[in-house]
């Protein structure tokens, strides 16, 4: 037996990066200079994995036809799960081993969230969890990672390489138990989504987890390099600067600064200010602007002499086909598509 199937939870409509995700799916939003869901991908490919089953509760013709091309470029076979009512993130794993009975006879199963970037080796993980099933016919590893503020993500103690306790999203700075985190990657043996109730809202955070921990399957992998949760805007735009700088994008031409990135097609006239912001295809960017701390959708148009964003505020996002008339002081909100914002 082999791994050789991976799971990318891509969940709902991406509310966190709104009002982008009001006209492509989450997984089509350009992290650098590819979909974020490629990242995953890749990584999946480059561990040898041949089937891939995208768990999501929508449909999207966008999406649909993405796959085709994903199956040409990945060599793989990409297949999709759909919820018919949301069922959190383990339900989705369970609906997916229905409609894909092959899930029950792999060796392990890779689960990956859609919306993360990060330096792993999917190969790595695997030849771990092979040792560990060697012993355990019920084994879960996570990939872990060390961050500063531990509360927005599932907290992790660590003994011996044992996960003992798994919390998830802990309210108070007196309940995080480390600083090491739950990354959104995960290898478990079939058997942990047979055990699974069929077909219920099921959090794999809030009730699988913290089970596994308590009768001792669950264990960690170290994630070395870099991990960021690219659907969270601010961290979104903080992962740009830092892989610009990693990859080294201003030199190979490929990042237009140290933390900006233009898409493709986009003109920007004289005397405009960019710092920390991604500004998507087709846009136009006219003289005497400055643009700070944002997210620019698709074809918007940004007239002379307009200020957007700044460093203290929340990430400034623009859907697509915004237009900005020439002169507006300040832009510092969500921006709904083909919005157009007029001088006061």
């Amino acid at each position: 037996m082999t791994i050789d199937i991976g799971i990318i939870l891509v969940g709902g409509l991406g509310t966190r990066l709104y009002p982008l995700t009001k006209t492509r799916p989450k997984p089509l939003i350009y992290f650098i200079d590819k979909p974020i869901i490629e990242y995953q991908l890749q990584a999946l490919k480059d561990a040898n994995i041949k089937i891939v089953i995208l768990c999501l509760n929508y449909f999207n013709e966008h999406l649909t036809e993405a796959c085709i091309d994903w199956e040409k470029k990945f060599n793989m076979k990409i297949k999709l799960s759909k919820e018919d009512k949301p069922l959190d993130t383990a339900g989705p794993l369970k609906l997916a081993a229905k409609n894909f009975p092959e899930i029950y006879k792999s060796q392990g199963v890779i689960v990956m969230n859609a919306d993360i970037y990060s330096t792993i080796k999917i190969n790595e993980l695997e030849n771990y969890f092979k040792i560990l099933i060697k012993d355990n016919s019920t084994v879960c590893v996570i990939a872990s990672y060390e961050v500063k503020d531990p509360t927005r993500y599932g907290c992790l103690l660590i003994e011996n390489n044992k996960i003992t306790k798994f919390l998830e999203k802990p309210k108070t700075k007196e309940e995080i138990i480390s600083n090491k985190i739950n990354a959104g990657i995960y290898c478990m043996t079939p058997k942990i989504i047979k055990d699974m109730i069929e077909l219920k809202k099921v959090s794999i955070e809030k009730d699988i987890f913290p089970l596994l921990a308590k009768n001792g399957n669950l264990y960690n992998y170290n994630l070395d390099g870099f991990w960021i949760d690219v659907g969270v805007p601010a961290e979104y735009l903080y992962g740009q600067r830092v892989v610009i700088e990693m990859l080294d994008l201003v030199k190979k031409n490929k990042a237009y600064s140290k933390n900006v990135i233009l898409g493709k097609n986009v003109i920007i006239k004289e005397n405009v200010s960019l710092s920390n912001c991604v500004i998507f295809d087709n846009t136009i960017i006219n003289n005497d602007c400055v643009i700070t701390n944002a997210m620019i959708g698709y074809n918007c148009i940004i007239g002379s002499n307009v200020k957007i964003g700044n460093e203290s505020s929340n990430v400034t996002i623009l859907g697509d086909g915004v237009m900005v008339k020439e002169g507006v002081i300040k832009v510092i909100s969500l921006i709904e598509p083909n919005e157009i914002i007029n001088k006061i």
